[in-house]
């Protein structure tokens, strides 16, 4: 059985996240799949309308990287951006891509995308539960340090109290010896 090309391409072109940036002179046109615009959950017309779900940080590393690809082509360039719509936070590998279209000035700036929120929250679970690890361990170790310094202050304590008493009961009889050896000097 042969797949119809038109068929395929119309299949991959509607199910397969991307988004394209066509510059020709000074005018932009931008393009989302209907599969990217669908799992962001907003219908995305324009380029400004994409910078607008995406967060801040996610919005200026966007920009930075399609710039710094645009001089170079020849990087390789993955990066990871957040879209958010409401409550909700999609996160996406982009991989940039630049192609020419046509005769002239058109450039195609396109990136491919994999939808990655799943291991996004896996990760963020991973890095929480170990902070919070590190945290029961640190609160360990000074746990331990108070009851070693408890320890450690009893047994001064101790010391201390040993001596004081050494010191008293040396030096009752000494002093009764010292009275006696100045009596037998005189005579």
């Amino acid at each position: 059985m042969d797949l119809d090309k038109n068929f395929l391409g119309e299949m991959l072109l509607n199910k397969t996240l991307w988004w394209c940036l066509t510059q020709e002179g000074d005018g932009v046109q931008f393009k989302a799949s209907p599969a990217l615009q669908e799992m962001v959950g907003a219908e995305i017309l324009d380029y400004a309308t994409f910078l607008s779900y995406l967060m801040p940080e996610s919005a200026h590393l966007l920009e930075y990287k399609s710039r710094e690809f645009m001089a170079r082509p020849e990087v390789d360039e993955r990066f990871l951006v957040g879209f958010k719509v409401g409550e909700k936070i999609t996160w996406l590998i982009n991989k940039l891509h630049l192609a020419n279209q046509g005769p002239g000035d058109c450039r195609v700036l396109y990136s491919t995308c994999v939808e990655v929120s799943e291991m996004y929250a896996l990760e963020e679970q991973l890095i929480e539960s170990h902070s919070r690890l590190m945290i029961e361990q640190l609160r360990a170790k000074e746990e331990m340090a108070k009851k070693e310094a408890q320890i450690l202050q009893q047994q001064y304590d101790d010391q201390t109290q040993f001596l004081a008493m050494l010191s008293h009961e040396l030096r009752s009889p000494l002093m009764g010896m010292n009275s006696l050896v100045s009596v037998v000097k005189k005579k």
